[in-house]
This record gives C-alpha cells, sequence and structure tokens, in this order.
C-alpha cells in the first residue's frame, strides 16, 4: 500500500532580517528552521518511522543533490501538484535546503520562503503567530510491524519534499521562522549613535524605522492583494476553458460509443438469431417450446447484460491507470470503482458467476497497479479491495469451483500482497466462505501457524511481539 504523506513537528519564536544572510527580501523573503521529521517515531496516521530509515533516505544522492541544488520545492497544504504549472502560477511557497539527523536524534532541516504569492502567504502565517507544521511528500510500502503498527520499508521509500500543513501526523514538527524583516528592524533600534543629541537621534531613527517598517508593510499587503487578485481571475479562466472543453469531449464520446455500441448489437443480434435457427432443432429434446422459449428468453437477457456492461474496457475506465488520485479525490474515485463492483454482482446473482471471476481477479489485480497512484491515507481503496475480494470469493463458490482450489488461491493472494490490502482480510472471509471452504481454510492457516512456531517452541512464555515477524505475520 503506497504512503501518501507523514507529517512531523516543535514549538517555535522567530526573528525577523530584511536582508541578511541568505533573505533579501525580493527572491528569499524568508527562513524557516527545526525539527521537520521524526526518527523512530510514530505517526497519528499508524505508522512507524525509524531512525534508520531517514539516515537511509538522506545519505541518497538524488536526495543530497536536490538540496544542494535548491530542487526540493514545496507549498501550502498535499493538495498542490508540483510541476510546471505549480511553478508558473507561483503556487511553490518554499524550497527546503537542508535536512540531517542530529546528534540528539532529532531530524532537523531549514528551508527558505520564496518571493512568490504563496511564499508571502506563509510569511504572513508565521509572521501572525499561526501554528504551521512540516509534512513530507513520500512514497514507498511496508515492512514488518513494531508494536503493533506497519513498519514504513527504508528500501521502498523516496522522499519527494517537504509541505507546510495546518493538521500534521507528528506535532514535534514544527519548524521556526528564523529570517525576516523584524530583525533587522530590532537591530536598526539597538543602535545607538554617539553624540551629545544621543536621546533625540534614537527617537528620530525609531520613527524613521517604524515609518519605513509601516510602508514596506503597505507595499508588501498592495503588491500580494494584486498577486492573489490576478491568479484568481485566471485561475477561474481556466476552470472555464477547461469545464467548456470536458463537456465538448464528453458530447463526442457519447456520439462516438452509442453509434458503436448499436452496430455491435445490431451485428450480435443477427449471429444470435442465425444460430437459433440452425440449432433449434436439437432444442426440442430439452423440454417444451413454451420451456426452450423461457430459457432462451432468459440467457439471451443474460448475455446482453454481459456484454452491455462492457468488461474489462468499464473496469480499466474507472481504475483510470495511469492517473494520481489526490486525497480529496479518492472518495469520489472509490464510489465509481463500488459502481463497476455492483454491475458485476448483479451479473453473478443472475446466474453469470462463472463468467464473472475472471473480471473479478482482473479488478482485483488492477487495484494493485493503482496502489501506487493514489493516496489512499483515509484507507479507502484498501477497504474497498476487501469487499472486492470477498464477493471473488463467493462467485467462485456459486461457479461451482472445488473448494480447496479456492482456498489455495486465497493463500496465494495473502502470500504475495505487496501493499497490505489483505492484511486480516481472514476476517471477512469468515462470512464469505461456505463450510466446506471455511473448514479448507482454517485447516490450512492452522498448519502453517504451526509450521511456523515449530522452530520457536520454549518452555518460557513469550509476548506475541518477542517473536519474528515472518512468525507473526503467518
Amino acid at each position: 500500500r503506497p504512503i501518501g504523506i507523514q507529517n512531523q513537528a516543535s514549538n517555535i519564536a522567530f526573528t525577523l532580517e530584511e536582508a541578511s544572510g541568505e533573505v533579501d527580501g525580493q527572491h528569499i523573503i524568508g527562513k524557516v528552521s527545526g525539527t521537520f521529521f521524526v526518527p523512530n517515531g510514530k505517526s497519528r496516521n499508524k505508522r512507524y518511522y525509524t531512525k534508520s530509515l531517514w539516515e537511509k533516505t538522506l545519505s541518497r544522492p538524488e536526495v543530497q543533490s536536490r538540496l544542494k541544488n535548491k530542487q526540493m520545492i514545496g507549498t501550502i497544504g498535499h493538495e498542490q501538484i508540483l510541476d510546471d504549472d505549480a511553478v508558473l502560477q507561483g503556487k511553490v511557497s518554499h524550497i527546503t535546503t537542508k535536512l540531517e539527523v542530529n546528534a540528539e536524534g532529532k531530524g532537523v532541516g531549514e528551508a527558505l520562503i520564496l518571493g512568490t504569492p504563496s511564499g508571502h502567504i506563509l510569511k504572513t502565517m508565521c509572521g501572525a503567530g499561526v501554528k504551521m507544521f512540516t509534512s513530507s511528500r513520500a512514497l514507498g510500502g511496508y515492512k514488518g510491524e513494531y508494536e503493533g503498527l506497519p513498519i514504513v520499508d527504508e528500501n521502498k521509500y523516496r522522499l519527494k519534499g517537504f509541505d507546510f500543513v495546518l493538521d500534521p501526523g507528528f506535532l514535534e514538527a514544527n519548524p521556526a521562522l528564523v529570517e525576516s524583516l523584524k530583525e533587522s528592524m530590532d537591530k536598526l533600534q539597538n543602535i545607538e549613535p554617539d553624540t551629545e543629541n544621543k536621546k533625540s537621534i534614537t527617537e528620530e531613527s525609531d520613527m524613521a524605522a517604524d515609518k519605513e517598517l509601516l510602508e514596506s508593510l503597505v507595499r508588501e499587503n498592495s503588491s500580494l492583494k494584486k498577486d492573489l487578485d490576478g491568479s484568481l481571475k485566471e485561475n477561474e479562466s481556466i476552470k472555464s476553458s477547461v469545464s467548456e472543453i470536458k463537456e465538448e469531449l464528453e458530447t463526442l464520446k457519447a456520439n462516438d460509443k452509442n453509434a458503436a455500441e448499436l452496430t455491435e448489437k445490431l451485428t450480435e443480434t443477427d449471429k444470435e438469431l442465425a444460430e437459433l435457427k440452425t440449432q433449434l432443432a436439437a432444442y426440442e429434446e430439452l423440454g417444451t417450446v413454451e420451456e426452450i422459449d423461457t430459457a432462451l428468453t432468459e440467457g439471451k437477457e443474460l448475455v446482453r447484460q454481459y456484454k452491455a456492461f462492457g468488461a474489462p474496457s468499464e473496469i480499466e475506465e474507472a481504475l483510470d491507470l495511469g492517473s494520481f488520485i489526490p486525497y480529496r479525490q479518492s472518495w469520489d474515485f472509490v464510489r465509481k470503482l463500488e459502481n463497476v463492483k455492483e454491475k458485476i454482482d448483479d451479473l453473478v446473482m443472475k446466474g453469470a458467476a462463472k463468467q464473472c471471476v475472471p473480471l473479478y481477479e482482473m479488478f482485483l489485480s488492477g487495484c494493485y497497479e493503482k496502489a501506487d497512484e493514489i493516496d489512499d491515507s483515509g484507507g479507502n481503496l484498501g477497504m474497498f479491495f476487501e469487499e472486492l475480494f470477498c464477493s471473488w470469493v463467493k462467485a467462485r463458490q456459486k461457479a461451482g469451483y472445488a473448494a480447496q482450489e479456492t482456498v489455495h488461491q486465497i493463500i496465494k493472494w495473502m502470500d504475495n500482497d505487496e501493499y497490505g490490502f489483505c492484511h486480516e482480510i481472514e476476517q471477512k472471509l469468515v462470512n464469505a466462505l461456505n463450510r466446506q471452504g471455511l473448514s479448507l481454510f482454517e485447516t490450512s492457516i492452522q498448519s502453517r501457524f504451526d509450521k511456523a512456531f515449530s522452530t520457536t517452541k520454549s518452555k518460557v512464555s513469550k509476548r506475541i511481539h518477542d517473536y519474528p515477524y515472518p512468525v507473526r505475520q503467518n
């Protein structure tokens, strides 16, 4: 199962500098530093990240290259896809320039806030005292468990970058704004002129600094407002154009599809009529004319429904392989998958169980293909997989497949489960398997359990987590 996002964070106080170090007030308008991630930490979405994972990740040449060349860009929130369009529209807010595990074992880092519309918003939020947290973008899988939580596989984990969010997975990841405008003002106010009119000059300097600060903030606010208004207008125009193009495409697709379906149905009907005429004599042995007519009508209707379903093209269309599904779109995406599944379930109920078994298997394989293309933080795809898996088992039983063969196939799916879709699926199978299948499944699992424990027998009582992970997995 792909890891879409992990969040990490610490309370901070920050100072402001107008132009010192890397902050020039135009291209780089601020700098944040602090805890970015948590080695040996349990996230709020129930995942465990080892210290060795972060050490291995940060030592990778591609990660070091992106940090060195300032290519590890980020934004506010996780919904924005980071591509060329995001750069052109000013939605990139910062660049992560430093990441390390320090001597105290904390995951610290630094990021430069850009002078983009999103960068100005991020700086304003931090300057106003809003608690912002870092949250990583990453892909990967699981390997083993720690205290009941899946351990993120350090060999598959691929770090893309860090974003700033309001709702983190680790409350410790709360970096500080360390360079901005206010610190420069503080330095100006601490300068003491060496003259007799020291007090008067200091007051005038303070007033001038305050005036300059106010004017700078007004200019910054005006510029930010113009950028925001321009972005909103451009966004509305793009949305309108995209909507019109989508409507035209849908109309063209519908016309082409209707014409093709009508032609195909007419061709198939002609073939079926010709075959019925040729075989009519042989059908007399099957019963009366009325009985044959009823059976043919039901059979034709079932064939029509099966063909109208459009499998496997409808399954492929619903999975939309090759397109990444963000977290907020995952609910609607899974609902489309459920609609296709309901059509297959209906065909099974009407007597086409054997024909539907390969459709279920194709659908299950498609879910694994889609696993790397969806942010399934909410677990929607995983829950859908469980229901689809149980429907596949029921269809095999209804189609008359041998119970031993069905149980063998179930075990194979569980053994080759790279993304944890089959994790604890036996609880669902209890209600899906018939009596014979359930008995064989229990026997098979018990046999694997006994075999796994045969090399770990001990007279001393042990807790479950004292046994190796392969033993607990079986």
